[in-house]
């Protein structure tokens, strides 16, 4: 969660383009969610898997289309599965689902919540270390005064055996209406 977050926040603070259409304005439901989860839970080609209970857990947040921080409590799905392969290589894939409400520290604005995504980190025996993430969220109020927030991220890290690591921000938009 951390980790995810702080990646949102990093791409924030480095003026990532800022990019919105039509089709983006649609706000997700928690069946949208849950779908969400059951599809990237299939890909990981396990034929049983019992996702873990949804667990309660409070937190700041921030608006940047309202500026201003948030308390945050809701309630958090993480699921992990790791595997090897035959060349001594480790695969985690980590699935994460978050849901809740949040009252504005500055201007007692309401907010409902609902993100999610999953990593995929792929650690090699000949020391490459291949990490990919799809993270998304929004933010919304039922105030018309306060703007709602929606945010796509695609990352990717790799770092060589020597050292040497390279990021790309694939695709990252953010939008406020």
């Amino acid at each position: 969660m951390k980790i995810a977050l702080a990646l949102v926040i990093a791409a924030l603070a480095t003026g990532c383009a800022v990019q919105s259409s039509p089709e983006e304005s649609q706000q997700p439901t928690q069946e949208t969610q849950e779908e969400n989860i059951s599809v990237a839970a299939a890909e990981l080609k396990i034929s049983e898997i019992t996702l873990p209970k949804w667990e309660p857990f409070e937190t700041e947040g921030f608006s940047t289309c309202n500026n201003e921080s948030y308390a945050f409590k809701g309630k958090m799905l993480n699921f992990v599965h790791t595997r090897t392969d035959g060349d001594g290589g480790l695969h985690v894939t980590t699935i994460l689902a978050v849901k809740g409400t949040g009252v504005g520290n500055d201007t007692g604005a309401r907010y409902v919540t609902f993100e999610g995504g999953f990593t995929k980190e792929t650690y090699l025996a000949s020391g490459e270390t291949d990490i990919f993430q799809i993270f998304k969220g929004r933010l919304i109020t039922p105030d018309p005064n306060v703007p709602d927030e929606k945010y796509d991220l695609y990352f990717h890290l790799h770092i060589e055996a020597d050292g040497s690591v390279t990021t790309q921000i694939e695709r990252f938009t953010q939008s406020c209406n």
